[in-house]
């Protein structure tokens, strides 16, 4: 159910819906009841649900301005994040006699608003280092990505009764996920950047054309029999499309 605004009002004579910044309101006039306005926002879901999605347009930076530095951001799992580099920490090992250096590697930590980013030394005060950053988080949203949709994959190829013939990962430029003749499935990376339920969408949609290749009406009613979120999520992806990549 939605969380939203209730207004009544003596000179209304009709319900009316309005979603403005991620928030409902509706007003309705005084001679209805609770009962009766919930049922009719119910029965606007799917409107609600497009409406909503469209209304969190993101706000981080452009393509243009984005340069993977401290400040800007990206979507994990629907969330948006902000970037924050750091540097690593050296610890002191004990010396090898036959190797007396200290071998550090980059990762991510991943918190309820930041994506933390912290580097060694030498890639963190190299001239080209949004180069050292952007391949580290192209190889953490492949691990995300293949982490999520092989552990729900097997739930979606039981309750489908289709069953892939192998899955792979890369990052596309215009599509999220891919279907081939040899039932193989292949995912954008970078979905790992959208909401699980959109993540959701686009695996039934792809198991989906292992029986259907093709958009026809049986096609998308097998997806809706899988996937009741099809609208909210295509209209999300539609929204957000424009920042859900890793700018070159």
């Amino acid at each position: 159910m939605f969380n939203y605004q209730l207004y009544f009002s003596k000179k209304r004579k009709t319900l009316g819906l309005q979603v403005k910044k991620g928030q409902l309101t509706v007003r309705a006039p005084s001679f209805l009841t609770e009962a009766q306005v919930e049922a009719f926002v119910l029965s606007k879901k799917l409107w609600i649900e497009k409406k909503l999605a469209l209304s969190q347009q993101p706000d981080i930076k452009s393509t243009s301005t984005f340069d993977y530095s401290d400040g800007d951001t990206l979507f994990v799992f629907g969330i948006k994040r902000i970037i924050s580099i750091q540097q690593q920490r050296l610890v002191h090992e004990k010396q090898n006699p036959l190797n007396n250096t200290s071998d550090v590697d980059s990762n991510i930590t991943l918190t309820s608003q930041q994506l933390i980013i912290t580097l060694p030394t030498e890639q963190y005060h190299a001239s080209d280092r949004r180069l050292f950053v952007r391949a580290i988080l192209q190889q953490w949203f492949d691990e995300q990505i293949s982490q999520y949709v092989l552990s729900v994959l097997p739930v979606f190829e039981q309750q489908m009764n289709l069953f892939s013939q192998g899955v792979k990962f890369r990052i596309y430029k215009s599509r999220w996920g891919s279907c081939n003749s040899r039932q193989q499935l292949t995912f954008n990376s970078l979905l790992a950047m959208a909401p699980h339920y959109v993540i959701d969408y686009v695996i039934i949609h792809e198991l989906a054309h292992i029986k259907h290749m093709n958009h026809s009406i049986i096609f998308w009613q097998l997806v809706d029999c899988y996937c009741h979120q099809v609208d909210s999520a295509k209209t999300w992806l539609k929204a957000h499309h424009k920042v859900l990549h890793l700018p070159d």
